[in-house]
């Protein structure tokens, strides 16, 4: 199954998240059946070129240093604007769901059949993050203010999400 069949939605390119990323949030909830958390300044899309693997400066004419570089080790980028902010959930939410389609029995409902985790979750949880950044006092005026608080209420609500997900074995 691909999630353009199950959910009805071909995402463009700027919507899509990466394949790493995605393969990342398959591996954990799948395979490992454990969550880490994956911080939404690493939200990229699959139309953002990948960072070169390796750099190269030229010495003199006979010599060249070749770098390798670790993409890894490179620091998360600054979510400046409310946009970037915006963007960064709403590449993380595509993630989880592409992530989440396959079926696992229900712990609430013995029998059934449901999605790790759906598109339908994802954007409530996205409804959820946009919404507090529209009610927030500050968004006016003090907008890095708010892009901090939701990162960390995101965080919050996130590794709280990944406890669930390994103590009750949720979905």
């Amino acid at each position: 199954e691909t999630f353009a069949n199950t959910c009805g939605l071909i995402l463009e390119p700027d919507d899509k998240p990466a394949k790493s990323m995605v393969g990342r949030l398959r591996r954990e909830l799948t395979k490992r059946q454990q969550m880490t958390f994956f911080p939404l300044q690493k939200s990229v899309s699959d139309a953002v070129p990948l960072q070169p693997q390796k750099k190269e400066d030229k010495i003199s004419d006979q010599h060249v240093l070749v770098t390798k570089l670790n993409p890894s080790a490179e620091p998360p980028k600054k979510l400046s604007t409310l946009l970037d902010l915006l963007y960064a959930i709403q590449l993380l939410v595509h993630a989880f769901a592409i992530a989440g389609l396959d079926l696992v029995d229900s712990k609430i409902n013995a029998g059934k059949k449901v999605r790790q985790c759906s598109l339908t979750n994802a954007y409530w949880y996205r409804s959820f993050l946009w919404s507090a950044v529209r009610q927030h006092p500050k968004v006016h005026t003090q907008p890095g203010a708010v892009i901090n608080w939701v990162i960390e209420r995101d965080r919050q609500t996130r590794l709280k999400a990944q406890q669930l997900f390994e103590t009750m074995n949720w979905p």
